[in-house]
């Protein structure tokens, strides 16, 4: 399924990313209900994650129920208008998300918003800071396994001229500044050998690192970038 400027003018789309499906997908409060639905059936299996797309698996046979019911994974494309943040509210507590606001000459409106702390939503973070506001882009969101059978989730970009005319995006290399970040935080409590504690300390790096790149380069790139 691909959800793009052309969409009909006035429209809002709303999609988020399923790390148990792999996949992105159209959030209407339909597709919301069967998904919840499917997930309900499968119990604390949904929990694992991605886990394949053969038939055996959880993943595999919730997109073959989706894909019957005419679910099925989603690319967007368009002008990216706006990036921020915000928080959503689920019982007690409160979850950051990044929002993407891409949009066309027909004026519809195309909402991506992903969990800020998940590995897609930092993927993107990276790439869109080798991506030009004026730009037509298009983005893409799956997931496989790994030679060892373990999860792996990806953030495609591809941007250009239009939307004939497009080249992969290489994003920031993690390996520049991030890795000695989270080198340097660490080197910090080398006395600490809570395995717990550690890995606070890294994911706490992780998600500073990208906020950071976020704040202070993509968000300003973006903000209101086709009207100015």
């Amino acid at each position: 399924m691909s959800i793009s400027y052309r969409t009909a003018s006035t429209q809002t789309s709303y999609l988020q990313y399923s790390a148990t499906l792999g996949m992105m997908f159209l959030a209407t409060e339909a597709n919301r209900k069967e998904i919840d639905r499917i997930k309900a059936s499968f119990g604390d299996d949904w929990k694992r994650g991605f886990t394949g797309l053969s038939k055996e698996t959880v993943s595999g046979q919730a997109r073959a129920e989706l894909q019957s019911l005419g679910i099925h994974p989603a690319t967007v494309g368009g002008h990216i208008i706006d990036v921020h943040t915000f928080k959503n509210t689920n019982g007690a507590s409160d979850s950051e998300y990044l929002r993407v606001v891409l949009d066309g000459d027909d004026g519809s409106k195309i909402n991506l918003s992903l969990d800020l702390s998940s590995n897609v939503a930092q993927q993107l973070i990276r790439k869109l800071a080798n991506v030009s506001s004026s730009e037509f882009v298009q983005i893409y969101l799956f997931a496989n396994l790994n030679q060892k059978g373990y999860a792996e989730h990806w953030v495609s970009v591809f941007a250009g001229p239009n939307a004939d005319n497009l080249q992969k995006v290489h994003g920031i290399d993690p390996r520049v500044d991030l890795v000695p970040a989270i080198d340097t935080a660490l080197a910090a409590v080398s006395n600490v050998k809570d395995k717990k504690v550690l890995r606070a300390v890294r994911e706490a790096t992780v998600n500073e690192f990208h906020v950071k790149l976020l704040t202070e380069s993509v968000i300003p790139a973006f903000t209101n970038a086709r009207e100015n």
